[in-house]
């Protein structure tokens, strides 16, 4: 960055960032999320 180059740590910010999306969307798929009312009640008693 000292040479001027200022896109390259947002270049890899947003990979990054989609790297990390990409592994949430992956490892909650098929989970009931909080707007599914099956998963509210489990949660009342």
């Amino acid at each position: 960055m000292s040479g001027g180059d200022f896109r390259t740590p947002f270049v890899v910010m947003a990979v990054l960032y989609a790297i990390s999306t990409a592994l949430f969307m992956q490892w909650f798929r098929g989970t009931p999320g909080l707007s599914d009312p099956r998963s509210l009640r489990e949660s009342v008693p």
